[in-house]
């Protein structure tokens, strides 16, 4: 990681606009970084060696387009990287799906800022 970047985020959303919104945003919090964005999930484990993002956030759609056990083969190949599912709903009903899905959390990009201020306190605890 490096230090003064913060924790580096790879982001994965087909929406053009919205992929830009989110790298702005993420790019604006304090203790973050967009370290790439992608379209789509051709490339993934290539593009995941090559950044080693902290954080790999992705669209909740485009989880389902990967599939769920490439999701969790994601986790057991790359044990740090945070995955996280995003998507315009909210609640504790999607948390806990996405950990049923091998993703480590899920965030609302309702409530984003919020959100990815709550993403750096989860990383430092999950990694502790």
């Amino acid at each position: 990681m490096k230090e003064e970047q913060g924790l580096q985020v790879l982001l994965m959303e087909p929406e053009e606009n919205l992929r830009h919104f989110m790298c702005q945003l993420i790019d604006g919090t304090k203790g973050l970084a967009c370290a790439g964005c992608l379209c789509s999930p051709l490339g993934l484990k290539r593009n995941i060696r090559l950044i080693k993002p902290n954080i790999l956030l992705i669209n909740l759609n485009a989880a389902n387009e990967l599939g769920y056990e490439r999701l969790q083969d994601l986790k057991t190949s790359f044990p740090d990287l945070m995955i996280v599912l995003m998507d315009m709903e909210h609640g504790p009903r999607y948390r806990q799906l996405a950990r049923q899905a091998g993703a480590d959390t899920f965030m609302s990009t309702v409530s984003a800022p919020e959100e990815l201020e709550r993403l750096i306190r989860s990383y430092s605890a999950l990694m502790a």
